[in-house]
C-alpha cells in the first residue's frame, strides 16, 4: 500500500502535465492549492494525536480488564 502511495504523486502529476499540454506552472499551482488544505489538516491532526492516543490506550486497558474479569467469572462458574 505504501508503494502505491509513493507512486501516486508522480503518476497524478504526470497525468496533469499531459492534460495541461506540458504547462508545468498550472500543474504546480493546481497541486499547491490542492494540497494546502491537506497540509493544514495534518498539522491539526498531529496537534491532537498524542491526547487521542492516550485516551484510546486507556479505553483499551479498561476493556481488557473487563474481558479478563468476565473470563474469570465464566471459568469459575464451570
Amino acid at each position: 500500500l505504501e508503494n502505491i502511495g509513493f507512486g501516486s504523486g508522480p503518476l497524478i502529476t504526470g497525468i496533469l502535465i499531459s492534460i495541461s499540454g506540458q504547462n508545468y506552472q498550472i500543474v504546480a499551482l493546481f497541486i499547491g492549492l490542492f494540497t494546502m488544505p491537506g497540509i493544514f489538516l495534518w498539522i491539526f491532526a498531529f496537534k491532537w494525536y498524542h491526547r487521542d492516543k492516550t485516551v484510546i490506550k486507556n479505553i483499551l486497558k479498561q476493556r481488557a480488564e473487563i474481558i479478563k474479569a468476565n473470563k474469570k467469572k465464566n471459568y469459575k462458574s464451570k
